[in-house]
């Protein structure tokens, strides 16, 4: 298989983010894929060994991107809540701003094949998020860090679909997890 920063499988990843803005990803067919990518259906193979590798890339190429956003906004901070609002408005921004993002943040788990990725991202991001609630002095920071990663994907999901930023659900979410920050 090529690397994975080969340009026709980044094409074929670009032409799955499109599909996924108005396809579930349940019903994205690779002839549809390759058709997008204007790839001939044996280049899909080259990359991918099947649809599940390919949805598989597709949610890794979402996140790492976001943790790419995330840490380029939380580079010099300490933890604490001034990192943790950095990074939320970071993977906020990030959602709004991603092609097909909507497609990974609600039918991803509803997908067998990646709803364990989904889980995993979410914890990542909440084990990172409870060093951030340790130093605010929260009883319980990893629970807490859980609980507002949930919301926040919340906050994603709505923004998405409103297509702006959402400030009065921003604001909620700092007063109850972090207060003043």
């Amino acid at each position: 298989m090529p690397e994975k920063t080969h340009p026709t499988r980044q094409l074929l990843l670009d032409a799955g983010l499109v599909l996924a803005q108005h396809t579930p990803l349940s019903g994205i067919a690779i002839d549809e894929i390759v058709k997008e990518a204007g790839v001939a259906k044996g280049t899909f193979y080259v990359h991918f060994s099947d649809r599940t590798e390919f949805l598989l890339a597709l949610h890794d190429q979402f996140h790492d991107d976001l943790r790419a956003r995330i840490a380029a906004a939380t580079v010099d901070a300490p933890p604490g809540g001034t990192r943790l609002k950095a990074s939320t408005v970071a993977y906020l921004d990030g959602c709004l701003k991603a092609q097909g993002v909507k497609a990974m943040l609600v039918h991803a788990r509803g997908e067998p094949s990646i709803a364990a990725k989904v889980m995993a991202s979410n914890a990542r991001f909440a084990k990172a998020a409870a060093a951030d609630f340790r130093t605010l002095g929260v009883k319980h920071p990893l629970e807490s860090a859980r609980l507002f990663v949930a919301m926040t994907a919340e906050i994603a999901l709505l923004e998405l679909e409103a297509g702006a930023r959402q400030p009065k659900l921003r604001a909620a979410l700092w007063d109850l997890a972090i207060g003043d920050v």
